[in-house]
């Protein structure tokens, strides 16, 4: 019998609202141009909602588990 190792990361985020998986975009390396705006503090335009797609890509299991009063947990379970 083989047994199935994992590991379980979960992250704990203060707010109510609810992940919200984007569609992913094909891009080629021509589409990537260097922008230097991207280095200053507090620059996010465009690099939000790539986190889903990762953990879902490497994780055998991963979800949201909401937590009372306020929260939720953030959970993939990452098998080797």
């Amino acid at each position: 019998m083989r047994e199935v190792r994992t590991v379980m990361l979960a992250v704990w985020d203060s707010s109510d609202a609810m992940p919200v998986l984007r569609p992913i975009v094909e891009l080629s390396l021509e589409d990537i141009v260097p922008d230097a705006r991207a280095l200053e503090p507090g620059h996010d335009a465009g690099t939000r909602g790539r986190g889903l797609p990762i953990v879902q890509a490497l994780a055998a299991e991963c979800g949201v588990t909401r937590t009372e009063p306020h929260g939720k947990w953030v959970w993939a379970r990452v098998a080797f």
